[in-house]
């Protein structure tokens, strides 16, 4: 009696490939020990992915923003020094330091000067006694740059830019995830298909050596050996099929593991983990409109709104500081030192009010509208957005549920095949059956097999998929 051999023993199967391609890198037979989990490979991704790493970079970028703008708040130093030669001769020297502060616009500021010789009369302000002058004072906002000045506007738009550049990162980010998580699936189903064709290939190729047997023996007609050989052509066909697209998988899923130019990534079909398909928890009692709330909370397309709009308020807010007048105090105090003149020996007190009023105010008005405008732009397209998150975790909980239909349905399919293969096979071996209704049993097997794995896949996208949308996949990467 030859061997036959029935679908429900083809997922344990092992045996070579019938495409024994020396360059195949996805179907590199190696023992490997070390199995490679949804959480490894996000784990990998959230360490290696270049992409990861230039979100970084943008962060730098978008802090390096900030301490730009800090340095209009940086201390200078001005100095300069004149020599004067004719009927007056003299020489000067005059520096001043300025330290502007994010206090109501107030900046301090002193200097030290030193005038020798002699001056004009019109230029007696020039001299001073033998060791020079030092001086101190305020500068002090009394109406316009009082709340906010194009400097400390400068340092929150740097902090806003900061924001968005964090929310266009956690974006990115689950995006990366979410691609990498659904290559993974593929991967995995590619893995599972090929374990199915390879051993339907594998009972084709055993059956026909033993029907080869049975010919030469005389107890077999050559047309059933010339059907199965038809049978193991049609299954490696299949099989060649399956080894691509696995290739194909595990080429896609690699990118995401690479963890240097010089270090390739070679993964083969036993680092698949044993039930593959159980490692997420399935998503099936939920308060669907509790999960919409927290998503549109937590959705950073979302709050990005916030900040833009947070931005557009900024410019209206300097825009209608340009439109008051501007009333500054200043108050000096100065101090000749060493020997000189009397007069210039008494500490000098000096207070005054700087006037500078706008006559029109077309451009700051100009910014206003337009930051208003803006941010009623911004207002829609938000609206639009809230109810596009709210369809899509609907219709996204919706496929969860089908795909979770078609899982159990694929499965029963399955599970009747295997139950009518093996009823072949015993009528068969009754001589009730006949060799073609069995390889059609075995083919129906194979292909419900395919049809489960399938819908398995698509089930475990959904959830990722799920998972994305609502924020879930970025909590989970927070913890990695």
């Amino acid at each position: 009696m030859f061997l036959l051999g029935t679908f429900f023993l083809i997922i344990s199967s092992t045996g070579e490939s019938v495409n024994e391609k020396k360059n195949s890198k996805a179907i590199v037979e190696k023992n490997s020990s070390s199995k490679l989990t949804l959480e490894d490979l996000l784990h990998k991704v959230n360490k290696n992915f270049p992409l990861i790493a230039a979100l970084f970079q943008d962060m730098r970028i978008a802090e390096a923003d900030i301490l730009i703008a800090k340095g209009a708040f940086d201390p200078t130093l001005r100095g300069g020094g004149t020599h004067s030669t004719g009927y007056y001769n003299n020489s000067r020297f005059d520096s001043l330091v300025e330290q502007p502060t994010t206090v109501g616009g107030t900046s301090f500021f002193a200097g030290y000067r030193l005038g020798r010789g002699s001056f004009p009369p019109y230029y007696g302000e020039r001299a001073t006694n033998q060791y020079g002058e030092i001086r101190a004072g305020a500068r002090v906002p009394l109406w316009r740059d009082r709340a906010i000045d194009r400097n400390r506007a400068g340092i929150k738009q740097a902090e806003i830019g900061l924001r968005l550049v964090d929310l266009s990162i956690q974006q990115q980010k689950i995006e990366i995830f979410r691609n990498a998580a659904m290559r993974y699936w593929e991967w995995v189903a590619a893995v599972e298909r090929f374990k199915v064709a390879k051993a339907v290939y594998n009972i084709a190729k055993e059956r026909q050596k033993q029907i080869e047997k049975r010919v030469k023996a005389g107890d077999m007609a050559l047309i059933e050996l010339k059907d199965n050989e038809r049978i193991l052509l049609q299954r490696e066909s299949q099989l060649i099929a399956a080894e691509q697209s696995l290739e194909v998988a595990t080429n896609e899923l690699a990118i995401y593991l690479q963890e240097s130019p010089e270090k390739q990534v070679s993964l083969t079909p036993e680092q698949v983990p044993d039930s593959p398909f159980t490692q997420l928890q399935d998503i099936i009692k939920i308060d669907l409109e509790n999960e919409i709330q927290k998503a549109l909370n937590k959705r950073p397309e979302i709050q990005r709104f916030k900040a833009q709009k947070d931005q557009n308020r900024l410019d209206e807010e300097l825009a209608r500081n340009a439109m008051k007048p501007g009333i500054d105090f200043v108050i000096v105090a100065s101090q000749d030192l060493g020997p000189g003149s009397v007069t210039r020996s008494q500490t000098e007190l000096e207070a005054s009010l700087l006037l500078n009023i706008p006559l029109a105010t077309r451009t700051p008005r100009g910014r206003i509208d337009s930051a208003v405008a803006k941010n009623k732009k911004l207002d829609a397209q938000e609206e639009f957005l809230r109810n596009r998150i709210s369809a899509d975790i609907r219709n996204t909980f919706s496929i969860l549920t089908t795909t979770r239909q078609r899982t159990e349905l694929a499965k029963k399919e399955l599970n009747l095949a295997k139950q009518l293969e093996k009823a072949e096979v015993d009528r068969f071996l009754i001589g009730e059956g006949t060799l073609i209704l069995v390889n059609i049993r075995e083919q129906t097997t194979a292909e419900a097999a395919f049809r489960e794995i399938d819908a398995k896949m698509d089930h475990y996208r959904a959830i990722i998929n799920f998972k994305a949308i609502t924020m879930e996949l970025f909590d989970m990467i927070k913890d990695l």
